[in-house]
């Protein structure tokens, strides 16, 4: 099940953003068992980190959740950890964790870290990928490499043959190269059905040069999602910010692109 994605943005070859986007589908064997609702991804509102997992969905789920509390509550990290410690800190929460389920079945499962060191001109995004493996109870970790140009950083996923797929055809059109043909690649894929495990609306979070890391909502089907929940606009729908399948923003009131907003034409497609 899932399809995740990582990837960057630059601004005039200097680091914009590192976005983590994934669906909202969680599935029991098949697409016919389903729930188009569930969170995979979850952005600290105290550091630059962004947690999001792909396969198995119990351990992932509670335990990213507890995670980002802790964080959030000022009780995980230090005011001046590095991306690296932050790492460390995640990697032993984890696996101390784990270590406490008691007669319960392995699942494999992958959990995405993003991260930031330093601020403004001299900031740099950092993304783990850690996996456990059922078969062999072995747990790997490893750091992404990240260039310095907008391109998709890391695909997980049942979903991952589609996206790799779609975009490449968004690659080649007009707008290839660029940030916003990623997503735009990747809520096309999520909404062709390729990959009958994934679905639902999209969900985003992202880590900008300053600043903790920030959750965006989704315009979906005309309607307003977080996390995969349906959301009512309300006085304060603008608080956050929200993103259609074009990577337009998005004004939760009017659902149409908001005053002073890049807007973006879909490309012609091969």
């Amino acid at each position: 099940m899932t399809t995740l994605i990582a990837w960057t943005s630059h601004d005039q070859e200097r680091f914009a953003a590192l976005h983590v986007a994934s669906d909202s589908r969680i599935s029991w064997g098949s697409s016919i068992h389903r729930w188009d609702a569930g969170r995979k991804i979850f952005a600290t509102r105290s550091t630059p980190d962004i947690w999001a997992y792909s396969g198995d969905v119990l351990f992932p789920a509670l335990v990213l959740s507890q995670l980002m509390s802790a964080s959030d509550a000022g009780l995980l990290f230090d005011e001046h950890s590095t991306a690296q410690d932050r790492h460390d800190i995640t990697m032993d929460a984890l696996r101390s964790s784990f270590q406490r389920r008691h007669n319960a079945p392995d699942r494999t499962f992958t959990i995405m870290h993003a991260s930031r060191d330093g601020e403004k001109a001299g900031a740099r995004p950092r993304l783990w990928q850690t996996s456990f493996d059922h078969r062999t109870s072995r747990w790997k970790d490893e750091e992404t490499e990240i260039g310095d140009q907008p391109h998709l950083v890391a695909v997980h996923g049942s979903g991952s043959t589609s996206l790799k797929k779609e975009a490449r055809r968004w690659e080649q059109s007009n707008i290839g190269g660029t940030s916003r043909s990623i997503y735009s690649a990747f809520c096309a894929a999520i909404s062709s059905g390729a990959d009958p495990l994934s679905g639902g609306a999209p969900q985003l979070a992202s880590i900008y040069p300053q600043g903790s890391a920030v959750t965006a909502g989704a315009v979906h089907d005309g309607r307003l999602y977080l996390h995969g929940l349906p959301i009512n606009a309300m006085a304060d729908s603008g608080r956050i910010e929200w993103f259609d399948a074009l990577f337009q923003r998005i004004d939760p009131q009017t659902l149409k692109v908001r005053a002073g907003a890049a807007r973006h034409a879909k490309p012609k497609l091969s």
